[in-house]
Formats: C-alpha cells, sequence, structure tokens
C-alpha cells in the first residue's frame, strides 16, 4: 500500500479586486463615507475566506490617499493580497445651478 499526502500550496486567485477611486469634497465638507464591493477569490479548495482588511466598507476617509489592502487565504493557510487606493480631494465649487453644483479639482 502507498500512502499518497497531497498539499495545496496554490493561494486563492482573485478575481475582483476594487478599482482605485477618488472622491472630490468641497472645501470645509465632512470627510466622504466610501464604499466599495469586497474582493472575491477562487481555490483548488473551493473556498477562501477574506483574512484581513485595513479598512471598513462604508466608513469615513481622510483628505489624501488611502491605501487599502485585504488578505484572503484558504483552508490550507495559503494567502492573497488585494490593495487599491481612495483618494480623497478638495474641489472648488465652480458654478452652481437649482441645487445642481459642478466641483473641479484644483492642483
Amino acid at each position: 500500500m502507498v500512502l499518497v499526502e497531497t498539499q495545496d500550496t496554490s493561494p486563492p486567485v482573485i478575481s475582483s479586486c476594487p478599482s482605485d477611486q477618488t472622491q472630490l469634497i468641497q472645501l470645509g465638507a465632512a470627510s466622504p463615507v466610501i464604499s466599495w464591493v469586497e474582493p472575491t477569490a477562487t481555490d483548488l479548495s473551493g473556498n477562501s475566506t477574506i483574512m484581513h482588511q485595513s479598512h471598513q466598507i462604508g466608513t469615513t476617509f481622510p483628505k489624501g490617499t488611502t491605501n487599502v489592502t485585504y488578505v484572503l487565504s484558504d483552508p490550507s493557510g495559503n494567502i492573497a493580497t488585494c490593495s487599491f487606493n481612495v483618494g480623497v480631494t478638495i474641489g472648488k465649487v465652480s458654478s452652481c445651478f437649482k441645487f445642481q453644483c459642478t466641483l473641479f479639482h484644483k492642483p
């Protein structure tokens, strides 16, 4: 009798990592609440889970660029990471007409 032990050494494959996003806000406005769709992954074992995420969906983000990172793992402990940037930029209102305003980014 031969006993063969298999070992899963392949990390999960991330199939939907969110894209970078930028939120333009007016000077003096509150920090915006940012949302995205969480990444998903496939794995040889059939399932993977989010082991860690650096920021929660639906929380406020400060002015500037923030890197959001997810770490996904499979039952064998293999990991894959997904990162994207959330940018918050202050713009100025150039014109308003009946509650429709246009914001322009001022570098």
